[in-house]
């Protein structure tokens, strides 16, 4: 340990105690030392945990919860984890296969055999062998079995599930999220998929690794794709960071019959999926020890995190454009057809040239330059949404499934769903995300809200035909009834929903990971997404009140609006 950071050290170390403490069966006690990581480390972090290991005489149940405990210690392929096990074992037991994360509440070991314990832990989330998280709707109880020999005389554990235990807690120490990136069909744009690995000196690595394996299952069947030919694989020289920030990745050869165009892209994703580590700046693709030559070097005008006007976008006083406390900066001749139809939810496109809107008439679609249009007259229609293709997204609320998408020239296409939604479903609200690759379904159901995102699949005209299989986000059960919901930004999603003793809240929604409560405001109708994360995010109240996120709960901006709009 230097002497740069002791109380730091000391401090994470007695951090990581109170949280072993706190837990039942998942380790309660022991050994945890902190030490500086190698200094090629690409996390964030400066230190990691270092459990103790077997002590002689341990019994079996002991030695299980120091299996358990030495979950905190990832470093060296899991090995204070591994010296609990037996030599046999150890070399097939794959920490890599899954985390699962405990809430440590009522966790029970209990005596199967005289060989075999069995932990018996309430669960509330999953990450899987390639990183991906699925925190679970409600708490489901999971059972495992160890089995145990005398190796050398003392006990150790011969057959155990594959993967760690953690508390949550604990699995924040370790972990951290790392978004991989892949092309929407149009190439504009880069679309996230968020992974969890632990913050290790090879995090790089399995971050390319999992890169090349490609997105996950619900981004799949072309809703994204990867530059990167089917088969790539991670070189022999794997991953390098070199003092300048500069990734090397070595891969295999398929790539160098690619064309530059391919090439530019391949290295895009390399360099913006390797850039959540805080030493990577820029990437090189290597083939053995042949760097690879990319003309023109990563492709450029892709957009990885869309951004919009810093203003919120409304109506206030039969103006309509950004709100500003002197007044409204108006959109041109856009603003007067706007305000024209009485709206009651507007959407702006990406180029500020046209607007998708819901009035008494149904939802239109308004443009500058000629008159405006009826897209969809049906009743009973959810604000609707415009996507950088230009398609208008619009459904009623009594029937989810009928989702269609209005092309420019006011063509309908049905827009199917790979599974129904919950019987008694009724949709709040539809978000089509600013890449145009994901579309937000929230529904209030007979059951409780459920908020589904979906990968739009797209024919080879870009005509979105089909939303993949729905990746549902899990709220607690203690949440009322959506009201609203936004884009956060290309990796969260921010729910506006009632609360039981009165008054509403704003949760924001990890795709891919945790959520977190931002605090209660009295009455909201209407929240939008802008800039830098939740701290862009707007709410509309009830009394025309525009307000945003200050210290531990919302706060008035001072700014008034009859409508708040979206911008995509």
């Amino acid at each position: 340990m230097t002497a740069r950071r002791p109380l730091a050290l000391l401090a994470a170390a007695a951090a990581a105690l109170a949280l072993l403490a706190g837990c039942v069966s998942i380790p309660t006690s022991g050994g945890v030392t902190a030490h500086e990581k190698q200094s090629d480390d690409s996390s964030d972090g400066g230190f990691a945990y270092l459990p103790r290991g077997p002590q002689k005489g341990d019994s079996q149940e002991e030695i299980l919860r120091g299996f358990l405990r030495a979950g905190l210690g990832p470093d060296d392929r899991y090995a204070v984890a591994r010296s609990f096990l037996t030599t046999d074992f150890s070399s097939s037991w794959n920490p890599n296969a899954a985390v699962t994360i405990s809430d440590g509440s009522d966790d029970t070991i209990e005596r199967e055999t005289d060989d075999t314990l069995s932990l018996a832990t309430t669960v509330t989330a999953r990450v899987d062998a390639t990183g991906q998280y699925r925190a679970l709707p409600g708490s489901v109880v999971d059972s495992m079995s160890f089995r145990f020999v005398k190796e050398k005389g003392q006990w150790r554990i011969a057959e155990a599930p594959d993967g760690t235990v953690l508390s949550p807690g604990n699995f924040s120490l370790i972990f951290a999220a790392y978004p991989l990136y892949f092309f929407d069909p149009s190439g504009d744009f880069l679309v996230p998929d968020l992974r969890w690995f632990p913050t290790l000196p090879s995090t790089s690595e399995r971050i390319v690794r999992t890169l090349l394996q490609g997105p996950a299952s619900w981004l799949g069947s072309g809703a994204v794709i990867s530059a990167f030919p089917s088969g790539t694989q991670l070189g022999g020289n794997r991953v390098t960071v070199g003092d300048d920030g500069t990734a090397r990745v070595d891969v295999s050869d398929g790539v160098l019959g690619e064309s530059s165009v391919q090439k530019r892209r391949m290295l895009l994703q390399l360099e913006t999926s390797l850039r959540s580590l805080n030493t990577v700046t820029s990437a090189e693709m290597t083939v053995g020890d042949i760097v690879v030559d990319v003309p023109g070097g990563p492709a450029t005008g892709v957009d990885s995190d869309p951004q919009v006007d810093s203003s919120p976008l409304g109506i206030r006083e039969g103006a309509f454009g950004y709100l500003a406390p002197g007044g409204v900066r108006d959109l041109g001749g856009l603003s007067d057809r706007v305000v024209a139809l009485a709206p009651t939810a507007v959407a702006l496109d990406r180029d500020q040239s046209s607007v998708a809107l819901l009035s008494a008439a149904g939802v239109s679609r308004v443009v500058a330059t000629s008159a405006s249009g009826v897209v969809d007259g049906r009743s009973g229609l959810v604000a609707p949404g415009i996507d950088p293709q230009g398609f208008i997204w619009s459904a009623p609320a009594a029937n989810p499934a009928a989702l269609i998408a209005v092309d420019g020239q006011g063509t309908q296409h049905a827009v199917a769903l790979s599974s129904p939604p919950p019987a008694g479903a009724r949709l709040a609200d539809l978000e089509v995300a600013r890449d145009g690759a994901r579309v937000i379904l929230s529904l209030n159901t007979p059951t409780g809200p459920v908020v589904l995102v979906a990968a739009v699949q797209r024919d080879g005209q870009g005509v979105p035909v089909r939303l993949g299989a729905a990746l549902e986000l899990p709220l607690p059960s203690t949440t009322g009834a959506i009201v609203d919901s936004a884009w956060v930004d290309g990796t969260n999603v921010a729910v506006l929903s009632s609360r039981a003793d009165g008054g509403d809240q704003v949760r924001v929604l990890q795709i891919g990971g945790k959520s977190t409560d931002t605090g209660r405001l009295d009455s909201g109708v209407r929240i939008v997404g802008g800039n830098g994360g939740s701290g862009g995010l707007r709410v509309l109240g009830a009394d025309g009140r525009v307000m945003q996120r200050g210290g531990a709960g919302w706060q008035a901006t001072g700014l008034t609006a009859s409508v708040l709009a979206t911008q995509q």
